[in-house]
């Protein structure tokens, strides 16, 4: 292996910064056993009722809460680069912030206009919910109003007031830097700090490879049972190789030219009678990139301490 390059927290952040994207809601379900509400486990109770998580309103109302707050951790996994020294955290490039940031502004809008919605059907749909377990209760006990009284005032009181319901659901994110490392994991001595660095630079290329040769893999494997690449691979792939050249904004050469070689292979195979033949030229990807794993990270170090002295002469 080449020397490795010495690098610092200012070297890192200069380049890019830490962003943790928080999403609470409440998922409008309730862990219940026949015990909890005072009914034997019975085989018509195990019929009527699946017990373990049951939903307190329906699953289609929190539908579209729910695919925003995918879109918005989309969004972060689609411009960042994973960063496991801080659980939680990813690192996002400069050239990236802007647009990330523009982004989930807009999802948190149609977010909390989703969240609106639902806060105002609650009612409604706590009603109809709880319409539909007492009549799978009734029929689980065989008509026993006590029993049946008793667990739907069991299951009532885990519905939260309509006060404290908007309350539950919020998507915001953070952004910031360090100077350290805030978890324990470096020590105040320089060597340590600069191995916890070159670990979070060393994690950051393997994922961006990772994404590539899993990507192809995949493709390999669809080519294979087809024969042939379909439009929608051809296309699904494309996207995520942009992506991929996007983020390495390190300029990881190895990445770069793997990628430029994987899409000219591709282009062969979408003109090709038997895709799987063209792509075989595939199967080299992952040996070819392990190979150059430690000159790239080397390189990505140096470029990264590179980027840094020019900001700060700027």
């Amino acid at each position: 292996m080449q020397n490795q390059v010495s690098l610092t927290w200012a070297d890192l952040f200069a380049t890019g910064s830490l962003i943790d994207l928080d999403v609470s809601m409440w998922d409008g379900l309730v862990r219940i056993r026949p015990e909890d509400l005072g009914i034997p486990r019975t085989d018509a109770v195990r019929k009527a009722l699946t017990f373990g998580h049951e939903r307190l309103v329906s699953k289609v109302s929190l539908q579209e809460i729910r695919d925003l707050a995918y879109q918005g951790r989309c969004v972060i996994d689609n411009h960042t680069l994973a960063f496991d020294l801080i659980p939680g955290s990813r690192f996002i490039p400069k050239a990236h912030r802007d647009s990330v940031d523009e982004q989930l502004k807009a999802l948190r809008v149609k977010f909390n206009s989703a969240v609106n919605k639902f806060v105002n059907n609650y009612n409604d749909e706590r009603q109809n919910q709880t319409k539909t377990i007492r009549e799978a209760l009734m029929q689980a006990t065989g008509g026993d109003i006590d029993t049946v009284k008793t667990a739907m005032n069991r299951i009532e009181a885990q519905y939260p007031v309509e006060a404290e319901l908007r309350t539950k659901f919020a998507i915001g994110w953070r952004v910031y830097s360090m100077a350290a490392p805030q978890d324990g994991t470096g020590a105040s001595d320089g060597e340590s700090e600069g191995n916890a660095i070159r670990h979070s630079v060393e994690q950051m290329v393997d994922n961006l490879r990772t994404k590539l040769t899993d990507k192809v893999k995949t493709i390999a494997e669809l080519a294979a049972r087809g024969g042939r690449i379909t439009a929608k691979t051809f296309n699904s792939a494309n996207r995520v190789f942009e992506r991929l050249s996007e983020l390495n904004v390190f300029g990881d050469a190895g990445l770069t030219a793997t990628l430029s070689n994987i899409k000219n292979v591709l282009n062969a195979a979408q003109a090709s009678e038997n895709s799987g033949e063209a792509l075989k030229a595939l199967e080299t990807v992952s040996t070819e990139l392990a190979a150059s794993r430690d000159e790239a990270i080397n390189a990505v170090s140096k470029r990264i301490v590179g980027m840094a002295e020019r900001r700060m002469e700027i």
